[in-house]
C-alpha cells in the first residue's frame, strides 16, 4: 500500500509501481506500448475532479493525477488529499483519495483498463454539497472498440434530497453497433434515509446465428441519511448481477454496495426486442 499527500492544484503525481497479482514471464517480444491514460469525472465540491491514472503495459498502477474542473487562483489554497492504493479482487485496484479538512473520501476501482467504480462520500460533520456536482464517465462498456462518454449531475432539492441526471452518452469509434436506454430516476425514502438512483443500459444487436447478446449497465446513485452524502456509479453486467441476486437472494442488503446487487435483481438483458419490457425490470429497483 502506498500513502501520499497531494494537492489537487498539482497536475502529476509520480509513484512507485504497485504490484498486483500474477508474476512476470519472460517475453520473446517486446512489450506493448504504455497504454493511454485512464480518465474519469465525480461531482466534489458542487463542481468536479478530474481524476487520471496511469497504469502499465500489464494493467498495473503507475500513477494518479486529481485536478480540480476550475483551478483555483491561490494553488496554496486548493484541496489537499491523502492518496492510498491497494489491489482488489478483481485482478484490478483501487485508489483512494481523502480530504481530511472537508470530510469527503472518493474512491475509485479500475479492473482491465476501466473505471468499474467511483464513490463521493462526505462524513457526518462536512456539507453535503461536497458530493454534488457534475460528474463523467467514460470507457468501452462493450469492449467492441465503442467508446461512451457520459456526463451526469448530482444536486440538491430545495428540501436537501439528492436529485440525479444522467445525459445522453456520446458514442464514438468505428463500430456502430452500440446502442444504449436510459431509464427514469428512482427515488425511495425509507426512515430517512432517501435513495436515488438512475441507470443507463448499453446493449448491442443480437447476433444473427446464435442470438447472443452483450449488454452492460452504468449506474449513478446517491444515499443520502444521518447529514451523510454518498455518491456512487457502477459498471456492471447484469447478466452476473442477476446470478449473484439468485444465490444471495436471502441477504439484507443493509450496505449501499449490496443494494447496487438488488436494485435490479428482476432485469433481463437477453431479450432487448421490447424496449417497454426494459423499463419494467426497473420497478422493483428501490424496493430492496
Amino acid at each position: 500500500m502506498k500513502m501520499k499527500r497531494l494537492s489537487a492544484a498539482v497536475l502529476t503525481l509520480a509513484l512507485a509501481s504497485l504490484s498486483l497479482a500474477g508474476t512476470a514471464t519472460a517475453q520473446s517480444t517486446a512489450p506493448d506500448p504504455t497504454p493511454a491514460p485512464i480518465s474519469v469525472t465525480v461531482p466534489v465540491f458542487g463542481t468536479s475532479m478530474v481524476i487520471t491514472v496511469q497504469t502499465d503495459a500489464s494493467g498495473q498502477f503507475v500513477s494518479a493525477d486529481i485536478t480540480p474542473a476550475t483551478a483555483p487562483t491561490d494553488p496554496s489554497t486548493a484541496p489537499v488529499f491523502d492518496l492510498t492504493v491497494d489491489s482488489n479482487h478483481d485482478g484490478g485496484f483501487e485508489i483512494k483519495f481523502t480530504n481530511s479538512a472537508d470530510g469527503v473520501d472518493i474512491e475509485v476501482a479500475v479492473s482491465d483498463g476501466t473505471v468499474t467504480k467511483t464513490e463521493v462520500e462526505t462524513n457526518s460533520a462536512a456539507d453535503p454539497t461536497a458530493a454534488t456536482g457534475n460528474g463523467q464517465w467514460t470507457g468501452d462498456p462493450l469492449s467492441n472498440g465503442n467508446f461512451v462518454t457520459v456526463d451526469y449531475s448530482v444536486t440538491l432539492d430545495a428540501n436537501g434530497d439528492p436529485v440525479i441526471e444522467i445525459f445522453d452518452p456520446v458514442i464514438t469509434g468505428d463500430n456502430i453497433d452500440t446502442f444504449f436506454v436510459i431509464d427514469p430516476a428512482k427515488t425511495s425514502n425509507h426512515e430517512g434515509e432517501i435513495r436515488v438512483s438512475q441507470t443507463v443500459l448499453f446493449y448491442n444487436a443480437p447476433d444473427t446465428v446464435t442470438g447472443a447478446q452483450d449488454s452492460m449497465e452504468l449506474t449513478v446513485k446517491a444515499k443520502f441519511e444521518h447529514g451523510r452524502l454518498e455518491v456512487e456509479t457502477k459498471l456492471i453486467d447484469p447478466n452476473a448481477k442477476k446470478s449473484h441476486d439468485d444465490d444471495e437472494s436471502d441477504d439484507d442488503h443493509g450496505s449501499f454496495d449490496d443494494d447496487d446487487d438488488s436494485d435490479h435483481g428482476s432485469q433481463r438483458s437477453d431479450d432487448h426486442e421490447d424496449r417497454n419490457e426494459h423499463e419494467d425490470r426497473n420497478e422493483h429497483e428501490d424496493d430492496d
